[in-house]
């Protein structure tokens, strides 16, 4: 269930991030490159270390 949980907040962040950088006039996938950049244990930690 927690796995589920991750996934929200990186389709979440992914979308926001995207509408961020197209309105910057950049791809797409650098918006999704910074929402995994963002989401990861080492950043913001908002989605947990998948290693137990």
């Amino acid at each position: 269930m927690e796995s589920l949980f991750d996934l929200e907040i990186l389709f979440g962040l992914a979308i926001l991030t995207v509408v961020f950088v197209r309105r910057l006039r950049f791809p797409s996938i650098v918006g999704f490159l910074i929402a995994g950049i963002l989401a990861s244990p080492h950043a913001l930690g908002l989605v947990k270390d998948t290693k137990k």
